[in-house]
This record gives structure tokens, sequence and C-alpha cells, in this order.
């Protein structure tokens, strides 16, 4: 977990430092962080297939950090919601990012070795399926199914599924 409401701008680790851009990522640019994992090796054992594409870079999860909302009892939903966004549509815990590491100023494999300042661009894999790099043009990589399958395991929805299917007289919903 991060200890931060959002992401640092400077990452820094054994002696190097990351300077982390997520102009490519604008849906997770501004929102308070609370989770940031890889998402290469989840193991998603309960989905029939894993939506993921191989390519450049590195598959991650950033988790938007929950606020608790109650409004109480509204008695007139159209009038407490006239002026506000539909309150059936939230914004996801979740978001893929796949992050790109590179020399912020040309430099060698020595070079980069010994310290030289890297930029980890961030990008949102929904937007932009391919970067190019020393004007060639590659793939992103992507899992798409990681966000879902995480989601599904922070509320145990996957279990609430399987309970369901076994003793359909508990009311779980």
């Amino acid at each position: 977990h991060l200890n931060t409401l959002h992401f640092p701008p400077i990452l820094k680790a054994d002696g190097h430092e990351y300077h982390v851009n997520f102009d490519h990522a604008v849906d997770v640019q501004h929102i308070e962080v609370d989770t940031f994992r890889s998402s290469y090796n989840m193991n998603f054992s309960g989905f029939n297939t894993v939506n993921r594409k191989d390519g450049l870079g590195a598959e991650f999860i950033v988790g938007r950090k929950e606020h608790d909302v109650n409004h109480g009892f509204i008695l007139d939903p159209d009038a407490f919601y006239a002026h506000q966004s539909n309150p059936n549509i939230h914004l996801p815990r979740f978001f893929p990012v796949t992050a790109i590491a590179y020399p912020k100023q040309k430099a060698t494999a020595d070079q980069v070795i010994d310290g030289a300042e890297l930029e980890i661009a961030m990008f949102d894999p929904y937007r932009q399926d391919r970067v190019k790099v020393e004007g060639v043009d590659y793939p992103l990589t992507a899992n798409y199914s990681a966000p879902y399958g995480l989601w599904l395991s922070k509320y145990n929805l996957g279990a609430a599924g399987y309970w369901s299917l076994i003793n359909k007289e508990a009311n779980l919903i």
C-alpha cells in the first residue's frame, strides 16, 4: 500500500531516481491512490479466460482510495440528484496501467546501470495500445482482466458466487 494520497512524482530506490509520468494515463493522474501492484503474476484460477496482451512494458493495477458515502434516507431522489451526476454510475475502484521505464536523456546501458535519471511513463491500455520508442512502433502489454479480478478478490465476490451455487437458500444479497 502507498503511504500517500496521490502517486508520488519521484520514486527513489537503490540509488536511482524514477520520475513518474502519468500524461498517458489521465484517469489515474489525480485520483487518491491506495494500491499499486503488479498484475503480471496474479493468479486468476477462477476465470475461464484472462484478457491480456503481450507487448512492451510492465502490467500494474492502480487502486483508487474509497470514501464512505452515506446519504441516509433521501425523500426525493429526483430533486436530490437534479444537479449531480447519475448516482448509479461510479468511478472504477481499480485501473490497469502499463509502465515503461526509459532514461530521461540519451544514455548507454552502463550509464543507466550507474544511476542515470529514469522516467517511468504510465499508459492507460484502454486509451493507447501502441508506443514509439526510438522511432519504432511497439504494442503495449496490458492485462484487462486484472482490475476485475482484484475487485472480485477484495470484496470476496467470487466466494459469494460459489456459495450461492452451493446453498441457494442462503440470502447473500
